[in-house]
């Protein structure tokens, strides 16, 4: 889950980036940095598989995020 999540971002990265240059208000960016950061700390502190899952989720609710508001637009 956390491949598909990290490879869905990318993809949806090019098409959102877009959008939000046009917009006034702009929104945090979750992207390859938070996932480096997040596997830093996962290092750091020996807890692989959790930092696994919690890549794994927020990742494809970043995804979900920005599918939602390409549509919307």
């Amino acid at each position: 889950m956390a491949i598909i999540g990290s490879f869905m971002l990318s993809y949806t990265a090019d098409k959102y980036d877009n959008l939000m240059k046009s917009r006034i208000h702009k929104g945090i960016r979750i992207g390859r940095d938070v996932r480096v950061f997040l596997i830093f700390c996962g290092a750091i502190f020996n807890q692989a598989y959790l930092i696994l899952m919690v890549i794994a989720v927020v990742m494809n609710l970043e995804t979900i995020r920005r599918m939602v508001i390409c549509r919307n637009d």
